[in-house]
């Protein structure tokens, strides 16, 4: 084997230009250095490039999971708030002919608190205008 250029302690480059780490022991009984081994540079990192493989795929399958988790809570948290302004400018344009849906009366956050005062809204307004012309809005 010829070193044509070392890299680092180990690591040669033998005569046919393949990249092998070379091993040799030492016999501390004569101070002399046993046999010799040279082993393919892709052998040897072979298993760490598939780890790095492995790991690399999995964090993206990782990022896309949670992408996915994100878009489906934002949409779960805007929808219902889409829903409450549409229905407070329907009440602004005083169009008291509908009511709040039944499943937005029904939650138990907040939404579900503004949708109960809308309707509540609603429902003064419509008394209101039977009160006033006599002839509700709805």
């Amino acid at each position: 084997m010829q070193k044509e250029e070392k890299k680092n302690k180990n690591q040669i480059i033998d005569y046919d230009g393949m990249e092998r780490f070379f091993f040799v022991e030492n016999m501390d009984e004569s101070d002399w250095k046993f046999g010799g081994v040279a082993i393919s540079s892709d052998e040897i990192l072979k298993p760490f490039t598939k780890s790095i493989n492995i790991i690399i795929l999995s964090a993206i399958i990782v990022i896309v999971i949670t992408i996915l988790i994100s878009i489906f809570i934002g949409d779960s948290i805007a929808k219902p708030i889409k829903e409450t302004v549409e229905l407070a400018n329907r009440i602004e344009k005083l169009d008291l002919t509908s009511n709040v849906d039944e499943k937005m009366l029904k939650k138990k956050d907040e939404i579900g608190e503004m949708s109960v005062s809308f309707q509540s809204i609603i429902d003064s307004l419509r008394d209101f205008s039977k009160m006033v012309g006599g002839n509700p809005l709805n």
